[in-house]
């Protein structure tokens, strides 16, 4: 972190208010050394300032997660993002669908693992983001992206557990078109966003 990671340069500015050394401070640009300091200087700003960060900013990064295009500035039409929540819930309802004879549900134990570890990806994400694009001393992190995410949700999958349901296979089926449709209902929303944009401005 110290002599690795590359600063991004930026206006001149003054620390911000978790800075712990002398002022004026001016930074040209991020500083990862200097957000360690920031960090070390309290040690609960380690854990309170991702999640207090997080709880903010939690539904956004969702529907960041499903697209928000540009420079995350051009949020689709509402309904893409109602369409795709119900298409994540009905994935996981199919997992959960499951025949006799169908592989044993994940375990309490893997599926606390799994979600711990979940959490501690977006805890360090968030780390990463506050030291490397941050600027010093801040009390809130910054450019923290949706897509960041994405790859967490095939690991809550493994998590998901099983029923034996009767005609299990046919709930699966019927429940697993529901992401098709979204994909389709995609190909009608989108391109008027795209177009709108992009071509007519």
């Amino acid at each position: 972190m110290l002599f690795v990671s590359s600063p991004y340069p930026r206006p001149p500015y003054e620390a911000g208010p978790l800075w712990p050394g002398s002022r004026p401070a001016t930074f040209e640009g991020t500083a990862p050394a200097a957000q360690l300091q920031v960090l070390l200087a309290r040690s609960s700003r380690l854990w309170l300032l991702p999640w207090r960060t997080f709880g903010q900013e939690w539904a956004y990064q969702i529907k960041e997660m499903i697209g928000v295009l540009g420079g995350l500035t051009i949020a689709l039409p509402q309904a893409v993002y109602g369409i795709w929540l119900a298409a994540m819930a009905a994935g996981a309802a199919a997992d959960s669908a499951a025949n006799r004879g169908d592989p044993r549900t994940p375990s309490l134990l893997d599926a606390a693992l799994l979600a711990a570890a979940a959490a501690a990806c977006i805890w360090l994400i968030y780390l990463s983001q506050y030291l490397l694009w941050t600027n010093v001393g801040n009390s809130r992190i910054e450019g923290m992206q949706g897509r960041y995410l994405t790859p967490l949700l095939p690991m809550m999958a493994l998590a998901v557990p099983r029923f034996r349901i009767p005609a299990g296979n046919v709930v699966r089926l019927v429940l697993g078109m529901v992401p098709s449709c979204a994909a389709a209902a995609d190909l009608i929303l989108v391109p008027p966003v795209v177009v709108a944009w992009w071509y007519i401005g």
